[in-house]
């Protein structure tokens, strides 16, 4: 689904890459609701956990890229809450996955500092017009 997600996006079809974007989100919170009890469980909701939150960062990309900046920060502020909720599963001492953790966090802080900018920058071009 991520990979027609992206196609759509590019093409600038936002209905349709919205559509996979949510199949991509169930898909991954049904596999984390039914994961049985056994010691491989925690890395594969970790995984999970990240499919859910880069796909919400995403939407709020997309979002972004059509000047909805309420909604794009909805989405990436989700998917800070979902990383968070990740983290918790982190393998102790697994330096890749907190490294991709790190990283995760760091491009969705980023995408909301640059949405906001975007938002006030609207909000100032609209004041300037309106006066």
């Amino acid at each position: 689904y991520s990979e027609a997600a992206s196609e759509h996006l590019a093409l600038g079809q936002y209905d349709q890459a919205m559509k996979q974007y949510k199949k991509i989100v169930i898909h991954a919170r049904e596999t984390i609701e039914n994961l049985p009890q056994h010691e491989s469980a925690p890395a594969i909701k970790y995984h999970q956990y990240l499919i859910i939150a880069d796909t919400l960062n995403n939407i709020g990309v997309m979002h972004e890229m059509q000047g909805e900046y309420d909604f794009g920060l909805q989405a990436c502020q989700e998917a800070l809450d979902i990383y968070k909720e990740a983290a918790e599963d982190i393998e102790s001492g697994n330096e890749q996955e907190e490294n991709e953790y790190l990283e995760n966090v760091k491009r969705t802080t980023g995408n909301i500092a640059q949405m906001r900018n975007g938002k006030l920058s609207s909000k100032e071009r609209t004041r300037l017009h309106v006066v």
